[in-house]
């Protein structure tokens, strides 16, 4: 009996310098403004300034300071706003790990996309269990004839 279906995991192994080159400020900004505009409307999230692979966000007038460089996170806060300063430093943290993960497998569906045209007939994010850890992996499907 012929096969058809052939099935091949690899799991992909992405340095964390590779993935913070994907978080440059003209891809990154917008993003996490929208985030803290969404999740802190009354702190009055503003972008202060954005360079390069440097960002920098006030909330509160000021009152916390989020930065942003090559990929790495820093935030500043008046003693009152510490707790709520490091929740927004934990959440950004994960965004950013979400958002470079989207643009890796972009990257890779452009370059499989490159390779293989038609053939590459769909890409979908589905959650796994990586040794009783759940994280998110991309499928790729290729049809060879």
């Amino acid at each position: 009996m012929p096969c058809n279906l052939a099935v091949s995991i690899t799991k992909a192994a992405v340095t964390e310098d590779h993935l913070r080159a994907l978080l440059t400020a003209d891809v990154t900004s917008d993003v996490v403004l929208r985030f803290l505009e969404q999740q802190y409307p009354h702190l009055s999230p503003r972008l202060i300034s954005a360079s390069g692979s440097r960002m920098v966000f006030w909330l509160d007038s000021g009152d916390i300071t989020l930065t942003i460089t090559n990929g790495q996170m820093t935030v500043d806060a008046t003693r009152a706003q510490q707790q709520q300063a490091h929740a927004i430093l934990a959440q950004v943290s994960q965004l950013l790990a979400r958002l470079a993960d989207q643009r890796f497998q972009r990257q890779v569906q452009t370059a499989l996309s490159a390779r293989f045209g038609a053939r590459l007939t769909s890409a979908q994010v589905i959650d796994v269990d990586n040794e009783g850890e759940c994280q998110q992996a991309a499928v790729f499907t290729l049809t060879l004839s």
